[in-house]
């Protein structure tokens, strides 16, 4: 939206099934003061599974609805409207978080699904992609605690200032 903050961020969560992680990925824009969250539909807003992780945070968050099958249009839209389209994803040329400079523009964190991870037309759709580093055996993350440690880091970047 025009009145949005520089470095405003949107995390997209459209992929996400499991509604234990789309009620933690919610709390968690919440918590980190982050602008808003996309969801697949509204289903989730009246079931406990959501509910009882979010808690209130989806009354404090501004949130849209667009389903997997019309993500890559939304995201196509939001790109012309000026939105950097950023995919957590490990991918041949992902950039670590670590390393990784938020941009000043409004920006949205795509998700991918909890076992399929992002399909190939969403990387497509992607500016770039972000990974977090991980140094032990198993060599992926819950989508929530994924989407916590990047959305931590904007906000350590663009909320400390």
């Amino acid at each position: 939206e025009p009145g949005e903050p520089q470095g405003a961020l949107v995390i997209v969560a459209s992929l996400i099934d499991k509604l234990p992680n789309q009620g933690g990925i919610t709390r968690t824009t919440e918590a980190m003061g982050a602008s808003g969250v996309v969801l697949p539909d509204r289903a989730a807003l009246r079931k406990p599974a959501y509910t009882s992780v979010c808690v209130t945070a989806h009354e404090h968050v501004p949130m849209e609805f667009v389903p997997p099958d019309r993500l890559r249009a939304w995201l196509d839209a939001r790109r012309a409207e000026g939105w950097e389209v950023v995919g957590l994803e490990q991918t041949a040329n992902s950039v670590s978080s670590w390393e990784y400079r938020w941009p000043s523009r409004r920006t949205l964190l795509v998700l991918g699904h909890e076992q399929r991870g992002m399909p190939a037309e969403i990387i497509a759709a992607c500016d770039r992609c972000i990974e977090i580093p991980l140094f032990g055996h198993i060599r992926s993350l819950n989508v929530h605690v994924s989407a916590s440690i990047a959305i931590a880091d904007w906000a350590r970047h663009w909320k400390a200032k």
